[in-house]
Order: structure tokens, then C-alpha cells, then sequence
């Protein structure tokens, strides 16, 4: 299993639009994605502007065709992204459990 974490610092003012962007990605994916099997976002106690978005994904290859479908170029990149400070991502597999 392959797991995605990203983190998302977001820009001042754009939480409510994030997390309506994240509920729509969630839904359509896991709607038309087999392969993705968990598909979470949190936000920071401490930041409300730091999200952490975790996925988990059958395979390597469940993650690539996720990030080539019309709704994560229309979500992710052309609204999700502009409203960020900063991305970070890793990517694991799972090992234990």
C-alpha cells in the first residue's frame, strides 16, 4: 500500500474554500477511484492554515492515474493550489499493519 502526505500552508483567508475543494476531491475520489482506499484531511490545532491531506492508495501505480484524472487537474491544480503558501509531499509505503 502507498501512502501520500501532503502538507498545505495555506494562503490568509482561503481555509473555507479549501476545505470545500477537499470535500469534492474526496468525494469523486473515492466514487471513481478503486485503487485509492483512504482519502483524509486535518487541520492544525495549533495553525488554522496547515492542513495535512492523507491518502492511501492500493499501488504506485493507483496514485499515478489518480493524479491524471480531469477533476485533480481542475481541483487540485487549477483552484487548490494558487490559494497555497506552500506544498509539501512524501510518499510511503506501508510496511507494518
Amino acid at each position: 500500500m502507498i501512502i501520500n502526505v501532503a502538507r498545505y500552508f495555506l494562503k490568509p483567508g482561503c481555509t473555507p474554500q479549501m476545505f470545500q475543494a477537499f470535500e469534492e476531491m474526496r468525494e469523486l475520489t473515492l466514487q471513481n477511484e478503486p485503487g485509492c482506499l483512504f482519502y483524509q484531511v486535518s487541520q492544525s490545532l495549533e495553525d488554522e492554515h496547515y492542513l495535512i491531506l492523507y491518502e492511501n492508495y492500493a499501488d504506485k501505480s493507483a496514485l499515478e492515474a489518480h493524479k491524471t484524472t480531469s477533476y485533480f487537474k481542475d481541483i487540485i491544480e487549477s483552484r487548490v493550489l494558487p490559494w497555497l503558501e506552500r506544498r509539501e509531499r512524501e510518499i510511503f509505503e506501508l510496511r507494518v499493519g
